[in-house]
């Protein structure tokens, strides 16, 4: 059993029929500040249940990993977080003869509020930062995150919710086992040249050998294995329509350049310009009809356009 300190309790506990009964029990304790409501039973001696109402204020992560045995169990890194928590969540189980939770039977669920915490020294992130070659990663940081969490069937899961892998922004969801399994995604955008080889060439497949080292790339990271030996792999699957769609997006910018460029000093740059959206028309006396569709100026613009550079093409041939 572990030994817990409160201070400042207030509220009512109300035993009858060998059910107590919490009523707006308040205390101070792991820094923060505690408010309980619901039920203990020992109608059934041999499983005792429990089902609480939980809303916590301020307290300390930390404190809260050293000293509670679902959070050891269910989140173990919280351990390594320096940072407080609040929360509203809803815990149901048995109790052993202990009187420490079954945690077989724990239900739960609720919202994680994290003002401002920061996580270090663990290998879930130098596992990440192994795989990726990221530079400045071995820190992460949680600012203003509101975390959806349930536990059920043995498993802690949690939906997405952002943090930062150093200078990353960070999707990170999935779930935490019992036994310590690990069954997360992270999706993070991050520049081609900061990725290693493994990722640089999956990419490679589908620009040729070549990219742009400072565009954005969008990364998908499974974590699986357990806690003591998290197993960080990149998903190709979930990759591929991301990089296709990447490399799609660096090849048109890069070809608008190269047509800017190309045209730069002649007759043709207003005429490209306009087509790519940097000119306006000069013709104040061409106003369009407000009951034309967006579909009909559009098809003008690019009729218009057309005609200008058939024009200019013949004027050169002659």
């Amino acid at each position: 059993m572990m030994d817990y300190v409160m201070t400042n309790a207030t509220g009512d506990v109300v035993v009858k029929d060998g059910v107590a009964d919490l009523r707006g029990l308040k205390f101070n304790m792991l820094g923060g500040t505690f408010t309980v409501t619901g039920s203990y039973s020992t109608k059934d001696i041999k499983h005792p249940k429990y089902d609480f109402g939980l809303k916590i204020e301020g307290a300390s992560i930390k404190q809260a990993a050293n000293t509670s045995s679902i959070v050891q169990t269910y989140a173990p890194i919280a351990g390594l977080v320096n940072g407080n928590f609040s929360t509203d969540f809803k815990l149901s189980g048995e109790l052993l003869q202990t009187m420490m939770p079954n945690l077989t039977t724990v239900d739960g669920s609720g919202l994680i509020k994290i003002v401002e915490a920061a996580l270090t020294g663990s290998k879930l992130v130098s596992g990440i930062t192994s795989l990726t070659s990221l530079e400045n990663t071995d820190k992460v940081t949680l600012k203003d995150v509101l975390m959806s969490a349930s536990i059920k069937n043995g498993r802690l899961g949690v939906k997405p919710f952002d943090v930062k892998f150093g200078d990353y922004k960070t999707s990170v969801a999935g779930s935490t086992g019992l036994d310590g399994s690990l069954d997360y995604t992270l999706k993070m955008d991050v520049p081609a040249g900061k990725l290693g080889t493994q990722y640089n060439a999956f990419i490679a497949q589908y620009t040729g050998g070549k990219s742009d080292p400072n565009a954005n790339i969008p990364v998908t990271i499974g974590l699986g294995g357990f806690y003591n030996s998290p197993a960080p792999k990149i998903l190709m699957a979930d990759q591929k329509e991301q990089a296709k769609e990447a490399v799609t997006a660096a090849a048109k910018e890069e070809g608008q350049k190269a047509l800017e460029k190309a045209v730069k000093g002649t007759d043709a740059e207003k005429i490209v310009s306009d087509i790519l959206g940097g000119g306006k028309s000069q013709d104040s006396t061409k106003v369009a009809d407000t009951t034309r569709t967006e579909a009909d100026v559009q098809k003008q613009l690019e009729d218009e356009a057309r005609k200008k550079i058939q024009n200019l093409l013949k004027k050169k041939k002659e």
